[in-house]
This record gives structure tokens, sequence and C-alpha cells, in this order.
């Protein structure tokens, strides 16, 4: 709706746009001479879904405009987001993404939080004010929980009036014993895999894993955002089963090739002397 406030006791006019409503309204407005008093506007938004009416500061008619050709979305904010997950994200270890927008104090967001997750990879969030405020200062806070750890917050800026969730990586790393490994003292090596800085997700029960004569290699996929360096523990195990095995030696890799060469005897004295 818009309103013309005319000079003197005159009254106002008022015209309503709307889709059944023409887009032009002429207007007669007389400027007296030796009045520096000019007519003013002031235009009325209105909306459905209950929310407030946008209502412009009065504005001033100088006396040499003929048009009028005013944008209502200069009074208010109004912008719908489209939030979306990328296709691989894993959502057999991740069991649902909490998504909450923040922004300027004027803005409301409808809904406030939007859930996501295996059967729903994709939704809306509407975010208004009946006043100017800046849509580009608005940010976004994606709780991710995991099936099986604690959950991690992710935040970052929309890309104009999309959001899309794209957090975690998939790496392979593949873990080898040396081709001259000494497999007649050692009948297996032992490993583990802890997380390791950044969030890092994998299947349960992948963590730990043995190499042997048969079967000397192994590969070990995981996810991750910011760090991809694995921490991880070795042991030896020795083939005589009375023998118990070295202990577990903490190390950390961020290579995707990991050979593990036999222990020296030096090295095997020294783990087995710090249990005793």
């Amino acid at each position: 709706m818009l309103e013309i406030k005319r000079l003197g006791n005159t009254g106002e006019l008022t015209n309503v746009f709307n889709k059944t409503q023409p887009a032009d309204w002429p207007v007669e407005l007389i400027h007296l001479p030796g009045n520096d008093v000019l007519p003013q506007y002031r235009c009325e938004s209105h909306f459905g879904n209950k929310r407030p009416v946008s209502t412009s500061q009065a504005i001033d008619i100088r006396p040499e405009q003929a048009f009028l050709d005013k944008l209502p979305a200069e009074f208010y904010a109004y912008r719908m987001y489209s939030i979306s997950v990328a296709d691989e994200f894993p959502w057999d270890l991740v069991r649902s993404i909490k998504l909450e927008l923040k922004g300027p104090a004027p803005l409301a967001f409808d809904p406030p939080v939007l859930v996501l997750g295996p059967n729903l990879r994709s939704g809306q969030i509407g975010a208004f004010a009946s006043q100017p405020a800046k849509l580009d200062d608005v940010e976004f806070a994606a709780t991710c929980q995991p099936r099986s750890s604690s959950p991690f917050v992710l935040n970052g800026l929309p890309a104009g009036a999309t959001i899309f969730l794209n957090p975690l990586l998939r790496r392979v790393v593949h873990f080898e014993a040396s081709r001259d490994f000494d497999w007649g003292t050692w009948s297996a090596i032992g490993l583990t895999v802890t997380p390791s800085g950044g969030p890092q997700l994998w299947a349960d029960g992948n963590d730990s894993f043995e190499l042997t004569r048969s079967s000397p290699a192994t590969s070990f996929a995981y996810w991750y955002t910011d760090g991809k360096q694995l921490s991880c523990q070795r042991q030896f195990i020795n083939v005589d089963s009375a023998t118990p095995p070295t202990p577990a030696v903490p190390f950390e890799t961020s290579e995707a090739h990991v050979t593990i060469p036999s222990p020296k005897a030096s090295v095997v004295m020294a783990e087995q002397g710090s249990r005793t």
C-alpha cells in the first residue's frame, strides 16, 4: 500500500498495489509557490503467515519528481534459503545435521531449526524482518550428530540464498608390512586408529586390525573435516604365543601409504623392558 499525504489539510491519498491492481497510479499534486513544505509518501507492505507489516518512514516528494518508482523491498528484508547436503555425505556415519541461522537482531528465521537426515536431505529456512536488515551478515551453524561419537559444530556463510553442506572429506590410507618384514619372528602387526585433531569418522569396529603374512596389507577409510592426520598405535605379536606382544607404541601419520618395518632388536628389548 502506498499512502501520499497532500499539503494542507486536504487529507491523504491511498492506493493498494497487488496482483489484481494496476501497477501505475496517476496522482495530481499541486505545489504552491513560496511553500517549502513538500508532500510526502509512505509505503506499507503486508505479508502472509502472520508476519508484521513493514512501514517506511515518511519520504518527501520533490517538485521535480514526476515518477515514484519504489521497490517495497527497500523497506524490509526477506530471503528464502535453500539448504542441501552433498550426495556423497556419509549418512551411515552421521545420524542428523541440525542447521540454524543467525543474523542481525531484526531478522526472524522460520523454521528456527532445520533437521536434516538420511530421509530429508534438503529443506528451506526463511529470513524476514519488517525493517531493512543486512542479509549478507547471516551465518549458519550446522551441528552434526555422529552415530557413535560426540556431536561437532561447523560454522559458515551462505552463498547468497544457498547453503550447500559438504563438510566431510573421504580419505583412504593404505597400511602394509615392509617386503622384508620378519615373519619368522612376528606373526602379526596390530594396528589401532584413534581420532586426532578435528572431527574424524569411520565405521564402528574398523579402527583395529592386523597385518599378517597371508594378509600383509589393508586399507583404512575415514572422513574428516579439517585435520587428515591420523593417530595410530602399533604393536608386534610374536609367533611364540607364550611371549607377550610388544607394548602399543603411538605414532601419527598424514601419509596415504604407510609401510611398517620389522622392529629392531634393541627397540624390542627397550619396549619389553618398559613393562617390567
